[in-house]
């Protein structure tokens, strides 16, 4: 499958109509050219404007905006400190390299 959508690519239709002959969303299209290097960022899909600016695509970015709202994520204090003194154990340790 992933050959089809390459070659549709190529012949210059772009990520809604090849969603639509698949029955994927064009997220997924733009998935699977960008791990066939057919592209190099999401937003220079043929038609990701168009995606992007399409009810399908808001209700996808709202629906996410409302799922961190209620799922923040939550880095521990303690977790931080111990990063900070490892971070600071290995600074000691190249400047007594270092002398």
């Amino acid at each position: 499958m992933d050959n089809n959508i390459i070659k549709l690519y190529k012949s210059k239709k772009d990520i809604n109509k090849i969603g639509e002959t698949f029955k994927k969303s064009p997220g997924q299209i733009i998935s699977i050219l960008m791990k066939h290097n057919i592209i190099t960022k999401r937003s220079a899909a043929n038609g990701y404007k168009e995606y992007t600016n399409s009810e399908e695509y808001l209700d996808k970015v709202s629906k996410a905006q409302e799922q961190e709202k209620l799922n923040p994520k939550k880095i521990s204090l303690l977790s931080l400190q111990k990063e900070i003194q490892l971070l600071n154990e290995r600074l000691t340790n190249i400047e007594k390299k270092a002398t």
